[in-house]
């Protein structure tokens, strides 16, 4: 319906895509919450009772056999099925704030949440089954205001945004800041990848590299982001880029093909694979479908 789509995941089949709700009777207008069943042929939105109005649901993940996803407002919601959800925990700190939840990644058994605490500043939240949570106040590093990507590879958390670049292993407590030298320079890298043992980086330059060990990398290619939003993420074992309208595939890291779509103010910012077909979801209400062959 033309609200943007901040997020995108799959789990048991099923396909979730999350953006920004409205007010009151016509918050189901902005869906919010919406699910597939069918490799997103077709969307159902879902009433979630309980969200706070102009709420934007940042992100979900899918882990222990549950959905999670996090707010704008502080907000934590739970789903078994992708279809019913439920706030399984509104988060109202002492200063009568809240928080503002910026992504979620899940592994080693934990889902972790990385946001804005109105207390503490920026600050992590840990849990296994997505009700309760603990803070896991990421002790060692100094998180920047904002938040790029939170992702799990390799083993590894890995916090990404305001040119920093962090990693704790464990379930997050404990992280320290990393630095990425491409042909002797060091760079700031705004989106990470891994998969078929390889991270994929992109960096502030435009330059996308590739690293076996994180200590060496290879520039692959030059590109164009123009100010485009650039997510990557490895799905079905390919690397997927998103730019702007472009989705670039490719099956090492190393060589991409591009797949210019839509029309130039079209922007891509999340992909999933639901078992059968490749979803992409962004602004304004846009969803791709495709196969890699």
């Amino acid at each position: 319906v033309g609200r943007s789509l901040s997020s995108i995941c799959a789990g048991n089949g099923v396909l979730v895509a999350c953006g920004s709700n409205g007010i009151g009777a016509n918050s189901n207008l902005y869906q919010a919450m919406s699910y597939s069943a069918d490799g997103g042929q077709t969307w159902t939105a879902v009433a979630v009772p309980g969200l706070n109005d102009f709420t934007y649901i940042q992100a979900a993940a899918y882990g222990n056999g549950k959905f999670v996803a996090v707010t704008s407002g502080g907000q934590v919601l739970t789903s078994t099925d992708g279809r019913s959800w439920a706030v399984a925990l509104d988060m109202v700190e002492s200063s009568s704030g809240t928080p503002d939840l910026w992504d979620i990644a899940f592994g080693n058994g934990v889902f972790l949440i990385m946001g804005t605490s109105t207390e503490v500043g920026t600050a992590t939240w840990k849990s296994t089954d997505g009700v309760s949570w603990s803070p896991a106040r990421a002790v060692g590093f100094s998180f920047g205001s904002t938040l790029t990507q939170l992702l799990f590879v390799n083993g590894t958390f890995y916090h990404v945004g305001e040119g920093l670049l962090g990693q704790a292993s464990g379930t997050g407590e404990t992280w320290s800041g990393l630095q990425v030298t491409v042909s002797g320079q060091s760079v700031v890298v705004g989106a990470l990848s891994y998969g078929k043992g390889t991270y994929v980086a992109v960096t502030d330059t435009g330059y996308l590299a590739t690293s076996t060990d994180f200590s060496n990398w290879t520039i692959r290619r030059q590109l164009d982001p123009n100010g485009a939003l650039i997510t990557l993420a490895f799905v079905n074992g390919n690397f997927v880029l998103l730019m702007g309208n472009l989705i670039s595939v490719s099956t090492d890291g190393n060589t991409w093909v591009d797949s210019p779509t839509g029309n130039s103010g079209d922007s891509f910012n999340g992909v999933a694979f639901d078992g059968t077909r490749y979803v992409a979801t962004g602004y304004p209400g846009l969803t791709a479908i495709g196969t890699v062959a």
